[in-house]
């Protein structure tokens, strides 16, 4: 869905503070700060499929907020999809860094690349 939604870059120190140390190093969400995230235009190319293992997700439901993170060995461009709400747009991240996303009605659907 199109509209206007939160998105804001964060690093592993920040992404620290909202999970256990032990659960974020198994979603791979702990390490060195990295380079902010660039939102990418959307070029009517859309969703390319469900993003593949690498690319990690720490959902909270009940908060309705995702962080995702990029442990692939290459630059990934990633979307969140919400049920009944708002979409991240596609976002540009480079090995190691993480995305946050917040909607304020739905459900989290999938992560996809884009």
């Amino acid at each position: 869905m199109s509209g206007t939604t939160r998105l804001k870059v964060r690093t592993g120190k920040v992404v620290a503070t909202v999970c256990t140390a032990a659960a974020c190093v198994g979603l791979g969400l702990v390490g060195a700060p990295s380079a902010s995230a660039a939102p990418v235009q959307d070029t009517g190319v859309g969703v390319k499929g469900t993003a593949p293992d690498c690319i990690t997700r720490a959902v909270f439901k009940k908060q309705h907020e995702a962080y995702i993170g990029n442990d692939c060995h290459k630059t990934m461009k990633v979307k969140v999809i919400v049920n009944n709400g708002f979409d991240s747009s596609c976002t540009k991240l480079n090995q190691g860094q993480q995305m946050y996303h917040w909607w304020p009605t739905g459900s989290y659907a999938r992560t996809v690349t884009c």
